[in-house]
């Protein structure tokens, strides 16, 4: 069963990573409009929970979710974006995952919150 349970884990993980990779697809189709990154986050912000842009929860299809989706930091040429287990879900403590405007990405296993100083990455592919 332990097995099992971690295939689930993993699977949830895998998804979260899916669905960053759309979004950030859609911050790109944003950028060739209007030539910046900012201002997509609710209330015009540059950082926090996606505006209309994209779903602010993850997986994308499905009832359950287990990642928050967010803007970590968008400048007019760059951005990071971060999935973030939720508290009290299956994936609580299983790390929060970023990707960048480079499509530089990382796993923070076991943290379930974005260090500022990428301390912990593991790198997964996008």
């Amino acid at each position: 069963m332990p097995s099992y349970q971690q295939y689930v884990i993993n699977s949830r993980r895998a998804e979260a990573q899916s669905a960053l990779m759309q979004f950030a697809q859609a911050m790109e189709r944003h950028y060739a409009k209007k030539y910046s990154y900012k201002g997509l986050a609710v209330s015009d912000g540059d950082t926090g929970v996606p505006a209309d842009i994209f779903p602010s929860r993850a997986p994308l299809e499905g009832a359950t979710k287990y990642y928050n989706l967010t803007i970590s930091a968008a400048t007019e040429n760059t951005y990071t974006l971060g999935a973030v287990p939720i508290a009290g879900t299956a994936q609580a403590g299983n790390g929060a995952l970023t990707i960048t405007s480079s499509s530089d990405t990382c796993w923070y296993k076991d943290q379930d919150s974005i260090p500022d100083d990428k301390s912990g990455c593991i790198r997964w592919k996008g």
